[in-house]
């Protein structure tokens, strides 16, 4: 397979589900997910929430969000975003505490 056609576009449709990414976060007022619903939550080293204001300690987060549902060029183009900021220490670190926190609140958020 040549290398331009590694890096084309695939949309794929997966009936209206709601990606959910554990991460450094979202910036979800970038372009890219304009239209979009962004649900967001973040948990500090011992497990607790802190900030509910999206935002992104080193673009990762954002960067995969992107991919999976951004505007551009995305795996579910339809689908809307559920994001925790986990990894938000120096160098993107996170604890396990965060992982867990954050994965009880994506599974059991009411998304509306």
């Amino acid at each position: 397979m040549a290398i331009p056609q590694v890096w084309l576009c695939r949309d794929f449709t997966l009936d209206l589900v709601r990606i959910r990414i554990l991460d450094s976060g979202i910036n979800s007022a970038h372009s890219e997910f304009a239209g979009k619903s962004v649900s967001f939550m973040e948990f500090d080293e011992i497990g607790f929430q802190t900030i509910t204001s999206a935002q992104d300690h080193g673009n990762h987060g954002t960067h995969v969000a992107a991919i999976a549902a951004g505007n551009t060029c995305r795996v579910a183009p339809d689908d809307d975003l559920a994001v925790v900021a986990v990894m938000t220490g120096a160098n993107g670190t996170g604890t396990l505490a965060q992982v867990l926190a954050g994965l009880n609140w994506l599974i059991h958020a009411n998304f509306a």
